[in-house]
């Protein structure tokens, strides 16, 4: 029952990133963007590194394997310089969220990886993403249940 849910996406996942506009052009399309409001992003991806170094995934034309991607994003706050957005992932691909915001030019706060500058040292430089809810039906009541992971230090623009 629990793997047919993330296969049929009933599942909802919720993820808070602190993100850093790296571009002039990432700064326009901000610019605009109020807290509460939303944007979406959509994709087809895949792998793009050699299977011998770590995996990066990146733009892959869905004719040569790329896999079709799809996320919600909701601007929590901006506060220095730095955005908090709740990501919300309607398909469940590999660093589907980190790729979403490289690609948007505001990648997240210590992910190396896709562009993000370094981390906050006095929060180890960890990747600023955090699963903070997985919400679900019950498989046998249908009930809707809530996991919750709090926020750590860091997540909250205060």
């Amino acid at each position: 029952a629990v793997h047919e849910m993330f296969e049929k996406h009933t599942a909802q996942k919720t993820y808070r990133a602190v993100c850093s506009p790296s571009s002039s052009a990432s700064f326009a399309f901000l610019a605009g963007l109020k807290e509460g409001e939303g944007f979406c992003c959509e994709n087809f991806i895949g792998r793009i590194s050699a299977k011998s170094s770590a995996c990066k995934i990146g733009l892959v034309a869905e004719g040569r394997g790329g896999q079709f991607e799809k996320t919600h994003f909701l601007l929590a706050a901006k506060k220095d310089g730095f955005l908090y957005l709740d990501a919300f992932p309607l398909t469940g691909r590999t660093h589907q969220i980190r790729v979403h915001l490289s690609l948007l030019g505001i990648p997240i706060v210590g992910d190396s990886l896709y562009g993000g500058r370094d981390g906050f040292r006095e929060l180890g430089g960890r990747i600023m993403l955090h699963a903070s809810c997985l919400e679900f039906p019950h498989p046998v009541t249908g009930e809707v249940m809530a996991v919750r992971a709090a926020l750590p230090e860091g997540f909250e623009p205060y």
